[in-house]
């Protein structure tokens, strides 16, 4: 498996794998901000050691993801909105304001913090001035390709 990732995500500084046991590893590399990673088609999900932090202790629960709001009515492509939505999904991280601001893209794209082990919420009624505006939306989660083709691996 290291030499797999290694040739796969292609880290800068190296990267560093320890099994530690009950299907966890210990990766140490400087990409994590750029999550999700996947591997064979299933979701990493990682977790920042702190000193002292047992591997095995902590808990693999959560992990962020760019998710795109699609179908918004305009006027709906506002901060407060993105972290609304945000914060009703799971957690709210960020928001491209790039997007938004330049009128770049046709959705809205929000970074949230989710708790792998709920469902996705596809629904929510939102507060527009006085008026209450029930919404359904479709919730791409989308990962940045991080895959090559590795001749002859097992992969």
């Amino acid at each position: 498996m290291r030499t797999v990732i290694a040739n796969l995500w292609h880290p800068l500084a190296g990267i560093s794998i320890t099994e530690v046991g009950e299907k966890r590893f210990v990766f140490n590399f400087r990409v994590v901000k750029g999550a999700p990673w996947t591997f064979k088609n299933h979701l990493l999900v990682f977790h920042h050691l702190k000193r002292g932090d047992d591997p095995l202790e902590v808990d693999l629960l959560f992990t962020e993801f760019w998710i795109q709001i699609h179908n918004l009515p305009p006027g709906m492509f506002t901060e407060k909105i993105a972290r609304q939505f945000g914060d009703f999904i799971g957690n709210f991280v960020d928001y491209d304001g790039k997007a938004i601001v330049g009128g770049l893209r046709n959705y809205m794209r929000i970074r949230v913090k989710i708790d792998i082990r709920q469902s996705l919420k596809k629904k929510k009624k939102i507060v527009v001035g006085k008026k209450e505006l029930p919404l359904e939306w479709d919730i791409s989660l989308r990962a940045p390709p991080r895959w090559a083709a590795a001749a002859g691996s097992s992969i």
